[in-house]
């Protein structure tokens, strides 16, 4: 039963080692990473809605274009037909 103790504390040992080993290396190396502030330096926003050339950009400009108009002819009047006299109506 003895060396059952031994066994088991033997590989206690190695694991908290093991355990120890791969937390300090997690921290260096979270360590040497620079952090990033999700929040801009001020004036950040400008530079990155602003254009990096020195050139102005052209604004555009909104012509009207004329719409065609269309022709506009006047439309004969009917002119009045003959109405049905009795005498151009057959008789039954």
């Amino acid at each position: 039963m003895d060396d059952r103790r031994k066994t088991i504390a033997a590989i206690t040992l190695i694991v908290v080692f093991f355990f120890v080993v791969v937390l300090i290396a997690g921290i260096l190396i979270t360590r040497k990473k620079p952090v990033v502030s999700p929040v801009p330096e001020g004036g950040a926003i400008r530079i990155i809605f602003v254009s990096p050339t020195t050139t102005p950009t052209p604004s555009t400009t909104i012509t009207p274009t004329p719409a065609p108009k269309p022709k506009a002819t006047a439309t004969p009047k009917p002119s009045p037909t003959k109405s049905a006299s009795p005498s151009a109506t057959p008789k039954p």
